[in-house]
């Protein structure tokens, strides 16, 4: 419903009760509704009301309906619930708000260490399935450029460590696969911890082949941050993740994940992960059972996700059933992880993260006093470059998700270029987030740089929004669900599974 330039941005859903309620995007707020309430708002809106709607509410308890229409007033008055300017416009940023910006939100560098890579999984996001992006090369960093970009780094966020100083950053290696130039990886190590000894994170994304004893007690030694790519058991993993021979890759992993638990087992429960990834063809039910099963011979899985199908060719080869086959096999177990979280029972890592990230995610929902940016107020993306990320030739990208066609700038060429980010920041706003003003699920939108992007720019898509509105809704209605069944249902413990969106590709 309109009113001039305002829209109305609410959301009615209700649970497996039958019970109804509105989320409102301005506030962030689910509100129990019913029929009263919306013929209240209706009128209050300015909307006629038809002369049956009328009579519903002359009939009503008048005491109950002057209570809903004070509510109503109150949410409308004092806290700017219901409506939003529908024609929004968004604020040009200046390279002086650019540069601040970034310093005040990146929190991770991410090394591209090598392009190359000891696998061939048949999704990789590096191959010929996906239109934009790179294909694997031998280009790596050597040492001097790896530890000149940690250097570089440390130089740009200098004035925020100051102000900062308790404040660590994230430094990721990445690849290809990272292990191939564990040399590199090394010396980056020893430097960080003589010259950077407080200021890092680190963590590694790997494929698992080469965990061999001495690397392992190498990255034990320095506290690095192990994710392994596993995406289930044999039959699972074996049909996606190949080496160059087309050869399963399960058993080598696993044997090395063994020897890795036994040589540091401190650090393998402490901070060694499992990534896991599926497809329309992947047993998830079989996948949940296996990690559950495996819980004391395998870390915990830190992150799953479906195979990327953004400007990819991949899902070419797959038919109808195969799109319905998963659909019901996700209902099944968002159904399993509801009746557990209702019932108080223990739920595995995989479960909630393929059927309960999205249901913990309405709890961690932004509020009304959250803060949002001027410049992207709408849908889940960041500033371009809060996670860092440095190609192998010192290519800054926005992060290690995005194809490499729209760099913000070079290590030998200036550096940061803070004119190219204002300028993806303008398209952004003119390609994907024009219609945003009126969408009623704005705060919770999942869309991003790397989930909008084509070739070297950005593009909006109503299909990808109308999914989003779907899954929303969903998961609205699963949470309060639960909340329902269950007022103690405790989503804090969920909260800290939840990786960022952003989460590094699978190696």
């Amino acid at each position: 419903m309109a009113n001039g330039q305002l829209t109305r941005v609410t959301l009615g859903f209700s649970s497996d009760l039958g019970a109804e309620y509105l989320y409102d995007d301005n506030t962030g707020s689910i509100l129990p509704w019913g029929q009263f309430h919306e013929l209240i708002l209706n009128r209050e809106l300015g909307s006629s009301l038809t002369d049956s709607e009328g009579a519903v509410l002359k009939g009503a308890n008048a005491a109950k309906i002057e209570s809903i229409t004070q509510l109503i007033r109150r949410w409308l008055t004092q806290y700017g619930a219901f409506l939003r300017q529908a024609d929004h416009q968004f604020p040009v940023p200046t390279i002086e708000q650019i540069r601040d910006l970034h310093l005040a939100t990146c929190h991770e560098l991410v090394l591209i260490i090598t392009e190359g890579c000891n696998m061939k999984c048949r999704y990789c996001v590096y191959s010929d399935k996906y239109l934009y992006s790179r294909q694997p090369s031998k280009r790596a960093m050597d040492a001097s450029q790896a530890v000149r970009i940690v250097d570089w780094f440390v130089d740009c966020m200098s004035s925020s460590i100051n102000r900062n100083p308790r404040k660590k950053y994230a430094l990721s290696f990445f690849g290809g696969e990272p292990l191939l130039n564990f040399r590199v990886i090394r010396e980056v190590l020893e430097h960080i911890r003589k010259r950077y000894p407080d200021l890092f994170r680190l963590t590694i994304t790997t494929n698992g082949l080469l965990l061999t004893p001495e690397i392992v007690k190498v990255l034990a030694e320095h506290h690095v941050q192990v994710s392994v790519s596993i995406d289930g058991p044999p039959a699972e993993h074996d049909r996606l993740r190949v080496d160059h021979r087309g050869q399963g890759t399960h058993r080598p992993i696993i044997r090395n994940l063994a020897r890795l638990k036994q040589q540091f087992p401190e650090y393998w429960a402490d901070q060694v992960g499992i990534t896991s990834v599926f497809d329309l063809r992947s047993n998830l039910e079989d996948i949940a059972e296996y990690f559950q099963n495996s819980r004391d011979d395998l870390p915990g899985p830190m992150f799953v996700s479906l195979v990327n199908g953004h400007n990819s060719l991949y899902y070419n080869e797959f038919g109808k059933e195969d799109f319905d086959r998963l659909t019901r096999s996700l209902s099944f177990l968002r159904e399993r992880f509801k009746k557990a979280k209702i019932n108080g029972q223990p739920i595995g890592s995989y479960l909630f993260l393929v059927a309960g990230s999205g249901v913990a995610h309405m709890s961690l929902r932004p509020r009304i006093g959250d803060k949002r940016n001027a410049f992207l107020p709408y849908t889940g993306t960041c500033i371009p470059g809060s996670r860092l990320t440095v190609q192998t030739d010192g290519t800054l990208d926005m992060c290690e998700r995005t194809n490499g066609t729209c760099p913000i700038g070079h290590l030998d060429k200036g550096g940061l270029d803070y004119k190219r980010i204002a300028e993806i920041i303008c398209e952004y706003q003119n390609k994907v987030m024009q219609n945003c003003s009126a969408c009623p699920v704005s705060r919770l939108c999942s869309q991003c740089f790397a989930s909008t992007e084509t070739k070297g720019g950005f593009s909006g898509s109503p299909t990808r929004c109308a999914s989003i509105l779907h899954d929303t809704k969903r998961d609205l209605s699963d949470y309060v669900s639960i909340m329902e069944a269950n007022g103690d249902a405790d989503f804090l413990e969920d909260t800290l599974r939840i990786r960022p969106q952003n989460t590094p590709l699978t190696c």
